[in-house]
Order: C-alpha cells, then structure tokens, then sequence
C-alpha cells in the first residue's frame, strides 16, 4: 500500500521526475523522454522532493552525486512519500566492479546506469521499469 501525505485527488500523475545537477543531462534526457512520458526535471533534490510530495509519479531518475541533497537522500526523502516509486540511479560514478558499491546501489535499487549512457540506453531501461 502506498503512503500520501497529500490527498490523491490533488495530485496529478507524472511519469518520471528527473533529477541531476548537470544542464547537459537535463537538456538532453528530459526532452528525449518528454516524446514519451509525462516527465519534470530538477536541478536539485530539495525541488524535486517538494514536487513529488504535491504529485504523485511513477519512476524517479537520480544522479548521486549532487550539491546539497545528494541522490541517497533524495531517494530516502522520497520513498517515505512513496514507498511504490521506482528508481534508475545514474552517475558517472558508478563502481560496478565493486562488490561493496554493487550491494549499496542494490539497497537502493537494482537499475543503475553509469554516465556516459546513450539515450537508447535510457529509453530501453525506463521503458522496461515502467511496464513491471
């Protein structure tokens, strides 16, 4: 069952929020996506949270590394909104060689891309995270 902290019938339904401090990837994935889905960006976590707690939305797409809210918190931030949402981690920082980083992406979510990704990666992955 999904916790809201704002009435449903307030809210209205977004698909994605995309979240990275980097204007490139905002610029670049957000109208990519925005052919496809009903889709906000942010430049910031803090933005992004008070957006998620006024909206409901299905997938949140999150850089980790990020000025202020970094994309760990975002995620803890938001799945206490709502505990439903899916996540696609994406950093340039992402250590897949690494069992011990491996397992912590794992805690947060199983999909993660590492920057640079191709935007074909990207619509492959949301499209297959929206349809489970």
């Amino acid at each position: 069952m999904q916790n809201s902290l704002v009435n449903d019938i307030e809210q209205e339904l977004y698909d994605i929020v995309l979240v990275d401090d980097e204007d490139d990837i905002l610029d670049t994935i957000g109208p990519f996506l925005k052919a496809r889905y009903k889709v906000a960006t942010f430049k910031d976590g803090s933005r992004a949270i008070q957006f998620i707690r006024q909206n409901k939305v299905k997938l949140l797409i999150t850089d980790l590394r990020m000025p202020g809210l970094n994309g760990f918190m975002l995620i803890d931030e938001a799945r206490l909104l709502n505990d439903s949402l899916k996540i696609i981690l994406i950093s340039g920082f992402i250590d897949t060689n690494s069992k011990e980083e491996r397992d912590l992406y794992r805690k947060y979510t199983p999909w993660c891309l590492s920057k640079p990704f191709s935007l074909s990666d990207i619509g492959k992955l949301v499209d297959g995270v929206l349809t489970k």
